[in-house]
């Protein structure tokens, strides 16, 4: 698991790779409800699997890979701090 942290110390963003999927409701904190809402409305509007790529109100969650080797990153796009690229929180 790999937190970023502005230079205030606030975490704006965290990615994680690996064989199981993390405690999305710890990582996620306050998001999560909102992460659960849309994703229970991504299932019910498509059948099958494919990567998970979320735009919410104030938040961006992107997981994808296959059994055993997973990819996931979260991020709040305003608080992402200016000269970080997007593409650098994996």
């Amino acid at each position: 698991m790999r937190e970023y942290a502005s230079a205030d110390g606030h975490i704006f963003a965290v990615a994680w790779q690996g064989q199981f999927a993390p405690d999305l409701q710890q990582v996620l904190g306050q998001y999560f409800d909102q992460y659960s809402a849309a994703v229970k409305a991504n299932k019910a509007t498509y059948v099958g699997r494919r990567p998970l790529n979320l735009k919410l109100q104030g938040l961006i969650v992107q997981m994808n890979g296959y059994m055993r080797a997973y990819h996931f990153r979260a991020y709040i796009p305003q608080q992402v701090p200016a000269g970080v690229k997007q593409e650098e929180l994996w």
